[in-house]
Formats: C-alpha cells, structure tokens, sequence
C-alpha cells in the first residue's frame, strides 16, 4: 500500500502539467478515484461495526455489513466450491434484506412522491402540495393510537423532535377521531392547545410556497405545472389542503372547548398567509360576537363569555384585506393606479384579474381598512406601525397619496412635498428602537410598493433613501425588486396595438402613459443598487427585470454579459439542489428517523422548484435574445454568422426546440437538442442511480429513453 501511494503522488504531482488527453492523466484519475473510494469503504466500515451489530436470524454472522454504504464484504475464501487466493476482496453488494419491509414499502412511496412532484407534467395533473402535507406520502398517514396514555407519548415524541409536520400529523390523527372516543386534543386546557398551535405555524406550511408563487409568472405557472387551482375561489391546491387541515383540527376542538383569543389569531394567520379575505371575515365574524356560549366540560354548566380583538387580531385582518390580489399572478399584475385598472373595480361584476379588491366609496378597500381603523379606536386599542402601514397600503391602492401623505406626517413627520422639493429636509420624528411605531424593514417595502403602484418611483427612491438614513434601516432585497419592477413597468412604452376604442371607435384614455420614465432609467437604477452603499447582490428575479429592459433596448452585448453573471447564480442554486439531494440520499441509507427524511424530501422539492423557475428566465432570455437581436440585426454579418452561433453554443440547454432565423442568402432552421440531451441525462442518472431509488438499466423507463 505504501508503494502505492507514492506512485499515486508522484503521478499527481504531474496532473497539473498534463494536457487533456494524455494517457497518464486518466490513469492517475482513475488511481486517485479508486483509492478514495477505498477510504472511503474502509472508514464507513469501521463506522458501522461501531454503530450497530446484526446478531440474529441469517445475520448472525454478518458484521461487516457496511450500512452506510449500503454494500458487503464477501470473503471469498468462505464460499463453497471456491479455491482461496490469498486475500480477501470486496465485493459491492445491495443490502436489501437490512430494511424492514415497512421502511421499504415507505421508502419507495417517497421516491414515487418525489418523481411525481418533481416533473412538470405529473405536477400538474395531481397538484402541487408544497409543504403543506403533514406526513410525506400522505398514505402513510397512520391512524391515532387508541388510549389517552399512547396519545399523549405520541404528542410529546411530536413535540420534542420540534418539527411542525409532525405534530400536525399527530393533532391530525388526534382530531380524526370519532365523537365519543376519548381524546387528547379535548383533554389539553387552552393554554397546552394554543401552545400546540404555536408550534404549527402557517410558515411552516405554505410559507416557502407563497414566496415561490409571488416570484412565477402566469406562463410560468403554466410551464412549471403550478396552475392546478381548487375551489371557488381558485386557490391553489398547498393552500386549500393547510385550510382543511386547520378546519377540521379546530372543528374537533370546538366540540368540547370555546376558541381563546389567541386559537383566533392562529386561524386569522391562517388565512392572511394564503390571502384568503373571504375565511378572513368568518373567523372575524365569530370574533367579534356580542357573547359567546359554551358549556363548562368540568363543571356541565353554561357558561357566555365576550373576547375582545387586540392590536395583533385587527393587524392579521387588516392584512388579509389588503394583501390578498398579491399572491395571484393574474391579479398582481393589474396593480397599478391607472383609469384601465380602475374604472373596472367600481363594476358589479368585477373581471377575475381584477378582483384581488374593489375601490369606491361602497365597497372599496379603503372605506373597509378605515372603517375597522375607526372601530379599533372607538374600542381602544392603540395601533402600531404595521397598523398604519397597511392604512397606506389601502389608501394607496385607491390613489389617494395624500391620505398616505398625511399618514407620514402625522405618525412620522415626513413631509413628502418638502422632501421633494429640497435638499435638507426636516428631520423624522424620534422614536426609540423599542417603539411601536420604530420604522421596519416592512416600511421601506410599503413605500416603494405605494408609490409604484401610483406612478411615483422618484418620489419612491426619495422617500426609502430618507427613512432608511433617519432610522439607520437597511433597504431590504425585496424593496430593491419591487422598486426595479415597477421602474420597468413605467419604461415600457405604450404600442400602437393595444389601443382601446369604444363602440364609437373612439380611442380610450386607458392612463398608461402617467409617469412615464425613460428606458435607461432600470440601468440607473441598477447601478445606484449594485454600487456604494448599498452593494446589493442582484437575485434571477432583478436580472429578469433588467435583461428584459436591455432586449427591449436592444442592447444586445450587454445584455449577454448580465446572462452570464446570472448564469453564475443560477449555478449556486443548482449546487444547492445537488447537496440536498446527496443528504436525502444519505439519510436513506442511515435509515435516519422519517420526520428528518420528510423535511429533507420537500427541501429538495422546493430547491428543485426554484431551479425550475430559474431556468424558466433563462430560457425566455434566449429566445428575447435570439428573436430581438434577428429582428435589429438581420443585415449584420457579425451578428448572423459569428454571434448567433455562439449564442447556440453557449446556451444549447435552454434554447427553444426550433430556430429559424434570415440570412442574406436565405434561411437557417436548426433543432434544439435540449431534448436529446434530457435523454442522454436521464439515461446516465439511470446507470449511476439518482434520487431514492436506482432504475434498472433494462427497465421500461431506460427502454423508452433510448
């Protein structure tokens, strides 16, 4: 071994120097690969004499089985009919009989939900349930154990692993069972049950969804299998399954114990994270009764009891109402303050991409956000900064900037035409860090989406440059994105195409022009955000924003030089999807306990999510790239003969199927061989085994890849 060794050094040492291609190269790869892989067999071996011990039924006299590698060494001295060589060899073994046939049977139902959650095609046709499933498959979903005693075992293993998944699928079993059947949901005073719910924040379960979805386009939804919608309300399927899942949890509580103010607050958050307005006003309903009766589970009597909101509960419903049209990709995009947007929402029957809200002085957001405001003071209850903030949201989404105007000079004061005007404006009010109405990060936010959506990202940039200088607040990323979206949105200039007319044939004043910026107005942008202070590390969603601007500006070699940078990030992202999926896989061979594999298999999907979306943008780069640049350049040599090409080459994985394209001595049709290439991939991830499972190499899928 130690003269192996050394030739392997001294052939190392000449890798650097050796040109690909040379025979001693791959010879010394091979050796380094080789005596890694030995170590490595070597070490898990060690490890797993150490950890375990077989020492029953065909077992007895297997202590070599290496489980984390999930192979075993053989002598081959001991087998029959075999004549000794000498030495013992390894032999690379599956090591199927180590897995009960339980785990087995659950192991493969979580590869079937990876594979259908992982592809596009199967993702829209059974949904995609995101975080939102307690236990991963949902058939294994077990049953609630029968006595009080096991019932409350299974909620404290639930509780000390701190997983919320898990103690959803307990508090799931636990409420599914029967009326009548002793339960330890109905024996938890109300105190232990909202400290249950605590543990089970929406976050958990629809918050990493929800961000994805605000970042995905309509096509994109499509193109991802995203679009599977449920419900009148066309929610999508992740967010009906958490409300079921809630309804029935607090269904089953109903029956024996009232709902505390903080059991309200749980549900109101519920519905403020998927923005359901509608479940909202139920829950706010049921709150705000004159009295509320119940019967005493201890003493039998009939008991009535009044429960007054807090500060927390009117922010949760303040926020459902004013939040509500941003999750929908269809509704997110009609924000903005405009006749074409407005005159719409005063309808009776208002168009789906509209009815994220309504304006008006009938049933407009604004008149519904101050009347609540007006209730909560007419109650008592002091407001804080999130309170105001979601007064300027609501006033701002009506057009009314001088009621958000007068918002920030009377809790603030910040006057918005002085800071406009001058150089030196008056300072801010002082309020101590600890101060409820202390500025967040979420209030730099509000502002550049207020003032965007209004047209006004110069009065936008002004205002979050001063707060975040008067109250020493960082300005955050997603401030940054949406001051570059809607800066992009105010450079498009109106086409000739979409005009309106009415039945006069008259055009229509549709208001698109107001505020209108210049094109290079996203460029100044991005160099004030990537520069000094700031030095913002741009996400894909902002090189979405900015290349686009650039294809439309037909700034075409710029415009590759940013895909390259973005090209590096989207590179980190699968890096990152790689990692995770290596840890899953190791956790499956460690037979690791089933609530870290869970959490392990929807990290992994929502990575995958996420690479997905991003080589959404990048392929729709390639074809603005492709499709604007032939349309500006097409008696371009350079641009025909030299750039194009390159552009296939480097980009070959994210190029359209077909590309034609005009030459000055006729046409250029060429395939994609993207295609080809999924193929060629998905039959090499075949041969070395990907996921949580290995596919054989004369297996039906292998068959119809070749």
């Amino acid at each position: 071994m130690k003269i192996l060794l050394f030739e392997l050094e001294a052939i190392e040492s000449r890798i650097a120097s050796c040109p690909r291609g040379v025979p001693n190269r791959v010879h010394a790869l091979r050796l380094r690969r080789f005596f890694n892989i030995s170590h490595q067999l070597l070490v898990a071996s060690r490890q797993a004499q150490a950890l375990q011990e077989l020492a029953d039924g065909y077992f007895t006299n297997s202590r070599n089985i290496v489980e984390s590698v999930r192979c075993t060494v053989v002598e081959k001295a001991q087998v029959p009919g075999h004549k000794q060589p000498g030495k013992s060899e390894v032999k690379i073994e599956p090591v199927e009989a180590q897995e009960a046939p339980e785990y087995k049977a659950w192991r493969e139902n979580i590869s079937r939900y990876i594979r259908v959650q992982a592809r596009p095609r199967w993702r829209a046709t059974k949904g995609a349930f995101g975080d939102a499933l307690p236990v991963i498959p949902f058939d294994s979903y077990r049953a609630s154990p029968a006595s009080i005693e096991e019932q409350k075992q299974a909620l404290i293993s639930a509780l000390r692993t701190e997983d919320p998944h898990a103690v959803m699928q307990v508090v799931l079993s636990l409420a599914d069972l029967q009326e009548g059947v002793p339960s330890m949901l109905l024996s938890l005073s109300p105190a232990s049950f909202s400290e249950v719910l605590r543990c089970m924040d929406p976050k958990h379960f629809v918050g990493r969804q929800m961000e994805l979805y605000k970042t995905v386009s309509t096509w994109s939804m499509r193109s991802l299998g995203l679009s599977k919608k449920f419900g009148r309300d066309e929610y999508n399927l992740f967010s009906t399954l958490f409300l079921s899942h809630v309804k029935n949890i607090m269904d089953a509580r109903q029956r024996k114990w009232p709902f505390t103010l903080s059991d309200y607050k749980y549900m109101l958050r519920c519905a403020r994270s998927i923005g359901h307005a509608g479940a909202a006003e139920e829950i706010w309903r049921s709150l705000t009764k004159p009295v509320q009766i119940w019967r005493d589970p201890v003493t039998k009597t009939v008991k009535r009891s009044t429960l007054s909101p807090d500060t927390e509960c009117y922010n949760l419903y303040l926020d459902a109402k004013c939040w509500g049209d941003n999750v929908n990709p269809d509704q997110r995009q009609r924000l903005r303050v405009i006749p074409d947007n407005l005159i719409p929402r005063h309808w009776d029957k208002v168009p789906h991409t509209l009815g994220g809200h309504r304006v008006g002085l009938v049933q407009g957001v604004k008149r519904k956000v101050a009347k609540v405001f007006q209730q909560m003071i007419t109650e008592g209850v002091l407001g804080n900064e999130e309170t105001f903030r979601l007064l300027i949201i609501a006033f701002a989404r009506e057009g009314d900037m001088a009621g958000v105007e007068a918002i920030l000079k009377r809790v603030w004061a910040i006057d918005v035409p002085t800071l406009m005007t001058t150089n030196d404006p008056p300072p801010a009010m002082r309020y101590d860090p600890r101060s409820p109405f202390y500025p967040s990060r979420h209030f730099l936010f509000t502002l550049c989406h207020a003032y965007g959506i209004n047209n006004n990202i110069p009065a936008a940039l002004r205002l979050v440059d001063h707060v975040s200088r008067q109250y020493s607040i960082p300005v955050p990323i997603d401030a940054w994105e949406e001051l570059l979206e809607w800066t992009f949105v105010l450079t498009r200039k109106k086409s000739t195409s979409s005009k309106r007319y009415d039945r006069e044939r008259v055009p229509m004043y549709t208001g698109r022009e107001i505020g209108q910026l210049p094109p290079q107005a996203v460029t100044s942008l991005w160099q004030t955000m990537i520069s000094e202070p700031y030095n913002v590390q741009p996400t894909l969603k902002m090189y979405n924003v900015f290349i686009t601007n650039l294809a439309y500006r037909q700034r075409f070699g710029e415009m590759q030089k940013r895909m390259e940078e973005a090209r590096e990030v989207l590179k980190k992202d699968v890096l990152a999807l790689s990692r995770k999926n290596v840890a899953l896989n190791t956790s499956i061979r460690h037979q690791a306990p089933k609530h870290i594999i869970e959490k392990q298999v929807r990290d992994y999907v929502l990575a995958h999510l996420h690479v997905g979306r991003n080589r959404q943008y990048v392929k729709r780069w390639v074809r603005l790239l492709l499709s604007q640049g032939t349309k500006h350049l097409w008696d371009s040599e350079n641009w025909l003969f030299q750039t194009i090409p390159d552009i296939v080459r480097k980009w070959s994985l994210f190029l359209p199927d077909r590309i034609r394209y005009q030459v000055l001595t006729g046409e250029v049709s060429l395939n994609g061989q993207i295609k080809e290439e999924q193929k060629r991939r998905a039959i090499r991830r075949a041969q070395r085994g990907v996921g949580t499972r290995r596919l054989a190499m004369d297996g039906p899928l292998v068959k119809k890849l070749r």
